[in-house]
C-alpha cells in the first residue's frame, strides 16, 4: 500500500474534508513496511508488528501484546504504526 492508499484509506474521495498528512515518522513506517512486505511474509506471516520510523521494534502473536512491549521502552501512541503481517494489511496506526 503505498502513500496515496494511506491517504485514502484514512479519508474517502468522497467525503470532501483535505487528505490527511501523515507526520513523517508514520510515513516512514508505512514505507518501511511496504518494502519488507514480501520478506515479512516469509518468516512471519500472520504476526504483528510495530514500527517507528524505518526501525522496527516489536514482532509478537497479538496487536496488544506488541503495543504493550513498545509502551514498556517509552514510546508513544503517536510514533507507532502497527499492523498484521499479510498480504493486503488493513492500516493500523496505534491511535
Amino acid at each position: 500500500m503505498d502513500g496515496s492508499s494511506v491517504r485514502s484509506a484514512l479519508i474517502p474521495a468522497d467525503s470532501g474534508q483535505q487528505e490527511p498528512v501523515l507526520p513523517p515518522i508514520l510515513q516512514q513506517a508505512v514505507e518501511a513496511f511496504e518494502s519488507e512486505l514480501p520478506r515479512l511474509l516469509e518468516s512471519r506471516r500472520g504476526e504483528w508488528v510495530v514500527y517507528r520510523g524505518r526501525d522496527v521494534l516489536a514482532f509478537g502473536t497479538s496487536k496488544t501484546a506488541v503495543l504493550q512491549a513498545c509502551y514498556a521502552r517509552g514510546y508513544l501512541d503517536e510514533d507507532l504504526y502497527v499492523t498484521r503481517v499479510e498480504e493486503s494489511p488493513p492500516i493500523h496506526f496505534a491511535w
